[in-house]
């Protein structure tokens, strides 16, 4: 229904586009149609007379048939939008019911609870062990000496003031992350009794050593990526195909990254995000009209990302150009659009057609924008 309400709008707009494109062709051949009469009639007049002056031909229907292919471009550019997010919610209901427990039977819940009970205790507390180990100098000591990682004291470092840090900026948070890891919120999709054999052994450690609290304590060294996976929810919530869950950012359905990864990249691209006003525009490779180089100088916010670690990130996590829009682009645009920052453009959009920098004129146009390309500005007008 609503991809079909969205193309009756659409195709009522997209005929009167046409009907505009008509009159403005039919204005054009008129403008032909007199001039060549014009230029007949300057031929036969006496020189000097001023029936011998031949004024410059001009083309009313030009402007006219230019604003109708805008508008044609910005219908096609809606309605493959809104296909696409259609297309990506059909996906992701798809993905959302695929695994869900009601797929097992009663009888096989039954059956199967008293081996999935003890798998689920003992891989509960392999994960304990992992968790209480990622506490301890080791890891990071062997990271250092055998993969070439940063110094052990300045990664262990991080470790338990993070947590600290966390605990006492969101104490909520913190309590909700540690009930969940206590509850195994993340293992109760299968069979019911890996659930509970991850919920005993939680119990039972809380008696024994302490183990299920210092895996607890662990947990909360991802708080702030518990921060980073709602920002960053949000801002991906208008990006087609893409969907979060469990801190895995999937592209139709496909695991790409973690929201970690995700955030740490899409931070690297922001510029001066508290500047009153963005810039966007054409890459220029090491040329000073370059749109980063140009907002740089002005201190406008702005989207740039080093091309050979754009290169990396599309080789690392397998991405299309188009893939990498919706992931950091749009991300970016939201920002802007949520700020309602002027946005200024280094080039001209319309003449960067196929392009991200022609897309990203289209999707502030949706979300309320206004382009004038006499000052090459787009400003926030309200939906």
């Amino acid at each position: 229904m609503r991809y079909e309400s969205a193309f009756v709008a659409t195709r009522a707009e997209l005929d009167a586009a046409i009907g505009e494109a008509a009159l403005a062709e039919r204005a054009t051949t008129q403008a032909k149609q007199d001039y060549f009469e014009a230029v007949q009639k300057v031929a036969l007049a006496e020189p000097g007379t001023p029936g011998a002056i031949l004024r410059p031909y001009y083309d009313p229907g030009a402007q006219r048939l230019a604003q109708a292919q805008l508008a044609v471009d910005a219908l096609r550019t809606r309605l493959a939008q809104t296909g696409d997010e259609v297309a990506a919610e059909v996906q992701a209901a798809a993905n959302t019911t695929s695994g869900k427990s009601s797929e097992i039977s009663v009888w096989d819940q039954i059956v199967m609870f008293p081996g999935t009970l003890v798998e689920g205790f003992i891989l509960q507390g392999v994960d304990t062990a992992v968790g209480v180990w990622d506490l301890t100098p080791g890891p990071y000591i062997w990271d250092e000496l055998f993969n070439g990682g940063d110094s052990w004291t300045d990664s262990f470092g991080e470790v338990w003031p993070g947590i600290i840090d966390s605990i006492v900026n969101d104490p909520g948070g913190a309590a909700l992350e540690m009930w969940n890891g206590f509850i195994a919120a993340d293992h109760w999709d299968g069979y019911t009794g890996g659930g509970v054999g991850r919920v005993l052994f939680n119990g039972a450690s809380l008696f024994v050593g302490g183990g299920g609290v210092l895996r607890g304590l662990k947990s909360l060294k991802g708080l702030s990526a518990a921060a980073k996976l709602r920002a960053m929810t949000k801002l991906l919530s208008s990006s087609t195909g893409v969907t979060v869950k469990n801190g895995k950012v999937k592209i139709n359905g496909v695991d790409k990254m973690t929201v970690d990864e995700l955030a740490d990249i899409y931070n690297d691209t922001l510029h001066n995000m508290d500047a009153d006003q963005a810039t966007l525009g054409k890459f220029v490779p090491k040329g000073p009209a370059s749109y980063e180089q140009i907002a740089g100088k002005a201190g406008d916010a702005h989207f740039s990302l080093d091309p050979s670690k754009w290169a990396e990130t599309q080789k690392k996590f397998d991405l299309t150009n188009n893939e990498m829009y919706e992931l950091l682009n749009k991300p970016f645009l939201n920002e802007i659009i949520e700020k309602k920052l002027p946005v200024r453009f280094t080039h001209d959009p319309n003449a960067q057609k196929g392009t991200s920098l022609y897309k990203e004129l289209q999707y502030l146009r949706l979300n309320g924008y206004e382009y004038d390309p006499a000052t090459r500005f787009a400003t926030f007008e309200g939906n």
